[in-house]
């Protein structure tokens, strides 16, 4: 049973303006609780203190279980600088890391820094330092830890896009991922392929596709594929030959349902 307890809490900056005073509340096991009010009053810097992150002036907090702080900023510090602890608000995977136990957290500063130095001039003594911080983070579960937040991840882009579509789950890849996605050398996937995934996202039948005619002399032919889905108008695709025809017939479609969109002029 998870209980918060906040008792009379005010804090101040050093040297500055208090904050708050007298705080009190409790939010009991299974409640949902909202702070609302306008910027500046102080909810963040609130929160920060409920999760030990932050020592109030007076008052107490009181808390019986672990308690975890998710940054408002989370995405704002997209150039990525700066050591890894004061990069929490940068991507979805420091925010994971910043809300570990402090030796996942610790791990996994010593191997980004291990990185870095073996990026920027490798040798011997930057090379063992590596290995042993690797160790070290598959000692301590840390690629474990990796695949569990991979798997939720995915949880929560699925459910995105179950509940919004495509251009909802778009959009969360683009806010928490931008930066990295910039940097990755991605092969644009093939029309059947995309096809396929758009018709299992969306709970219909696989995609099926037959040959509606040929034309054209032997050392040139023409192929004309359609491609069919349950529940969705077929369309129509030509090519040199019956692959180069049922990509068009998938391109056309995906084109016309709006996964994709086709390329403006100029």
């Amino acid at each position: 049973m998870g209980v918060i307890q906040v008792s009379g809490l005010a804090f101040a900056h050093p040297g500055g303006t208090e904050v708050f005073r007298d705080v009190t509340f409790r939010a009991a096991s299974g409640a949902h609780a909202a702070l609302v009010g306008p910027n500046g009053v102080g909810k963040s810097t609130l929160l920060g203190c409920i999760a030990g992150e932050l020592r109030p002036s007076e008052g107490s907090v009181h808390v019986d279980q672990a308690v975890t702080h998710m940054p408002q900023s989370i995405g704002t510090n997209l150039s990525g600088t700066g050591p890894v602890e004061a990069r929490a608000s940068t991507t979805v995977r420091e925010l994971l890391v910043h809300l570990s136990r402090s030796e996942i957290r610790d791990a996994s500063l010593t191997l980004e820094r291990a990185e870095r130095a073996n990026d920027a001039e490798a040798n011997s003594a930057t090379g063992v330092a590596l290995g042993e911080a690797v160790v070290a983070w598959d000692d301590l579960g840390g690629y474990e830890a990796e695949s569990r937040w991979d798997a939720a991840c995915e949880a929560v882009l699925g459910a995105v896009f179950a509940d919004g579509g495509y251009e909802a789950a778009k959009r969360v890849v683009q806010a928490c991922w931008r930066p990295q996605l910039g940097s990755i050398d991605l092969a644009i996937p093939d029309a059947k392929s995309v096809l396929q995934e758009w018709a299992q996202g969306r709970r219909l039948p696989l995609p099926r596709y037959s040959e509606i005619a040929r034309e054209g002399p032997d050392h040139a032919p023409r192929f004309t594929a359609e491609v069919h889905i349950e529940g969705v108008a077929p369309e129509r695709g030509q090519g040199a030959n019956k692959r180069e025809a049922e990509q068009a017939a998938a391109l056309a479609m995906l084109l016309r349902e709006g996964v994709w969109q086709a390329p403006q002029n100029g």
